[in-house]
């Protein structure tokens, strides 16, 4: 089909101009993570616990746990706490593509919380279509070409808009989110959309290269039980009862 540009789909919604990335304090945004494999910077991950952070499976290919470590606590991509990961869940239906790209990363040991960690709560309700919130990211066209964490404001489409602009098929848990003035790249996966402090998304690719049809973000609401039972194995793995009653509060803590 014939992909929509973003300038031509914002006009015709009417939407605002959204003004491009800005600098943003660790302090603001406790919870994000910078993700290296074989210290090199891949991506975002999300703190959601003392003990995990979200990511993405795309950056974990032929990788092992031992391979990847995760800076946190400064708004330098490269400085900051290093926190060794112990281990790393991908979703049992995963198949290569952005549908179920959403891995749960469990950190070698617990981290501690202060001004500059912290954890995000995850939103239990999908993104309707005009949702505006912040996409943060250590990506090169969101930092500018730095290292230094930039927040940008974005907005989800229509389910029309998606399909027509999107790499793939759009499934159930999957959504678009953009800005007609910043392309997201690579380096920009897992970079969580968050709305009023709550984790609506993260970005699970597109093109390799900074393109306008790298849209497609996970919605996070569609994966909270699998992330429930996700969370209870890795913490039981030799004895694992799925805990149906564990609430959203329990994941965080």
């Amino acid at each position: 089909c014939l992909l929509l540009s973003l300038t031509e789909i914002w006009d015709t919604e009417g939407q605002a101009n959204m003004a491009l990335s800005r600098p943003v304090r660790i302090e603001d945004f406790p919870y994000m993570a910078s993700v290296f494999v074989n210290d090199q910077f891949v991506g975002a991950a999300v703190i959601i616990s003392r003990e995990f952070a979200l990511g993405n499976m795309h950056y974990f290919f032929g990788v092992y746990s031992y391979d990847v470590h995760l800076r946190i606590g400064h708004v330098n991509r490269d400085l900051g706490e290093k926190v060794e990961v112990k281990d790393f869940f991908q979703h049992e239906e995963f198949q290569f593509s952005a549908d179920y790209d959403i891995c749960l990363i469990q950190f070698l040991e617990k981290v501690k919380f202060g001004p500059k960690v912290g954890a995000i709560n995850l939103s239990l309700l999908p993104p309707p279509a005009g949702l505006r919130g912040e996409v943060l990211s250590w990506g090169p066209v969101i930092a500018k070409g730095t290292t230094e964490l930039h927040a940008v404001t974005m907005s989800t489409m229509t389910a029309a808009q998606c399909q027509a602009t999107a790499t793939e098929t759009v499934t159930d848990r999957l959504t678009c989110i953009a800005n007609p003035t910043v392309h997201l790249c690579e380096e920009d996966l897992g970079a969580p959309f968050v709305v009023d402090g709550k984790l609506m998304g993260q970005y699970v690719g597109g093109f390799p290269t900074c393109q306008p049809q790298n849209v497609l973000f996970s919605k996070i609401s569609q994966y909270k039980d699998y992330l429930v039972l996700l969370v209870d194995m890795a913490r039981h793995p030799k004895s694992y009862e799925p805990i149906s009653h564990m609430s959203e509060e329990q994941i965080e803590t």
